[in-house]
């Protein structure tokens, strides 16, 4: 019985997972990194990186409470 619902559940975790992004689409994303605190804290500093465009990407820096 136990194993008849461990399998279940697992199949029904499998199958909620969204399907695996294409080359395609994981380039039309925009990306964040470079986190960097304020010295008290206070402030989040971050990089947006927005999609392709022709050869390049552009970079923008964010400030966040």
């Amino acid at each position: 019985m136990k194993k008849t619902v461990l399998v279940m559940l697992a199949g029904a975790v499998l199958a909620a997972q969204p399907p695996a992004l294409t080359p395609e689409q994981t380039l039309e994303r925009r990306g964040i990194g470079e986190l960097e605190f304020s010295s008290d804290e206070t402030r989040l500093t971050f990089t947006v990186t927005e999609p392709v465009k022709g050869t390049t990407r552009q970079r923008n820096i964010w400030n966040g409470r």
